[in-house]
């Protein structure tokens, strides 16, 4: 696993993001998944069983 991982990668800021923005990790995650699943990102958001309580 370590050797996919970019030679310039900043360890620390990315902890640093991850524990200050976990909803923008989470929706990057979504996105991503998205993509690889193939789903257009809009179809994934359209059928958000809540997004009325997704955080802005």
């Amino acid at each position: 696993m370590t050797d996919k991982i970019p030679p310039g990668f900043d360890h620390e800021r990315f902890r640093r993001e991850a524990s200050r923005k976990p909803n923008a990790v989470v929706g990057f995650l979504g996105s991503l998944l998205a993509a690889l699943s193939g789903l257009p990102q809009e179809t994934a958001r359209r059928h958000d069983p809540a997004p009325d309580r997704r955080v802005r």
